[in-house]
């Protein structure tokens, strides 16, 4: 995994990223299966190797709804491959960014407080 977190790494500073988001796959009983456990380890080798933040996201569920996203325009499932990766990638994304929105709705804001 250190080869290929190195890579990213690069590739993350080629493109001026300031932080990486890796989807976990959890089991839907919230334990570690097999590949979630082979994506920690790459997670455990980006933080050895990443001057950036690294943050894990749960990617439960995404390649489902790239399938309803899929199926919304019409598209088969079977040809379509690369766009639904793609489309789970995006709700990884979705749901990472919708964490950070609840995490700053938690905080006080500055409207006269």
């Amino acid at each position: 995994p250190d080869d290929d977190a190195r890579r990213v790494v690069v590739w993350v500073g080629e493109h001026e990223g300031d932080q990486i988001v890796v989807g976990m796959p959890y089991n839907m009983d919230d334990t570690l299966g097999p590949q979630a456990k082979l994506t920690q380890r790459f997670v455990d080798a980006l933080r050895r190797c990443a001057t950036c933040p690294v943050h894990v996201c749960d990617e439960r569920l995404t390649s489902y709804q790239a399938d309803e996203w899929l199926r919304q325009r019409g598209e088969k499932r079977s040809k379509a491959r690369g766009a639904r990766d793609a489309l789970a990638a995006l709700a990884i994304l979705q749901n990472y960014l919708a964490t950070l929105t609840r995490r700053d709705d938690d905080r006080p804001g500055d409207g006269g407080e």
